[in-house]
């Protein structure tokens, strides 16, 4: 959620997006970037198939999941959250100034 996860991915990360993962001492942050390190540092079992059109397909599906699938999700959960002032206000505003803790 906006808010909510600002204050605590400045304390640890270059910048504020998410996810964010953290490992002996390393921040990378971005789904491609955590899967490439995961697959790096625990390659049993590799999270991304070492065949060449199976490694494609799966990337191509993660782009596609990362741009197309989460912006729309996260439209349609602004959609409905904004026109919920009960539910917005703390939820955007978590950790932030006046907000709910």
């Amino acid at each position: 959620m906006p808010g909510s996860h600002i204050p605590i991915v400045k304390r640890i990360a270059p910048s504020t997006f998410v996810p964010v993962l953290q490992d002996a001492g390393r921040i990378i942050q971005g789904s491609s970037a955590i899967i490439d390190y995961v697959d790096e540092h625990s390659p049993e079992p590799p999270l991304t198939p070492a065949d060449p059109s199976e490694r494609q397909r799966t990337l191509e599906l993660e782009r596609w999941l990362d741009c197309e699938f989460g912006e729309r999700v996260r439209r349609v959960f602004y959609f409905h959250a904004l026109n919920h002032r009960d539910l917005a206000i703390p939820l955007f505003n978590q950790g932030g100034l006046g907000g709910a803790d």
